[in-house]
């Protein structure tokens, strides 16, 4: 039976070849697991970080979403648009009220009132 040449030479290399360290192997430096694992735990409380600030992100996002339609409704600028006109005639109203007051205290004190 024909045999091809390389199989003997595979077999040979790999018969040849140290055997691979893994972590339980005491070939395998503690140091270096002890390394590993520190840097595995920062990474997993980095990622978390990052995925409570996309969280935020996306909440942030959606929040200007929601305004940026309440805003795009006509009547929401009418109605804002009254609530300032109110707010502005209020305090109208309330200065003609002081000055009105403080003119009748000057008039019963019989003090000049100032033009």
């Amino acid at each position: 039976m024909f045999q091809y040449p390389y199989v003997d030479h595979d077999q040979q290399m790999m018969a040849q070849q140290p055997p691979q360290p893994w972590i339980a192997d005491q070939n395998f430096p503690q140091i270096r697991v002890d390394e590993l694992t520190e840097k595995c735990k920062a990474l997993v409380a980095e990622y978390n970080r990052l995925l409570k600030e996309n969280q935020e992100i996306k909440d942030n996002l959606e929040n200007q979403e929601k305004k940026k339609k309440i805003l795009s409704i006509h009547e929401y600028f009418l109605m804002e648009m009254e609530k300032v006109n109110l707010s502005i005639q209020t305090y109208k109203d309330a200065l003609n009220q002081l000055e009105e007051f403080a003119q009748i205290t000057q008039e019963a004190i019989g003090a000049p009132i100032p033009e």
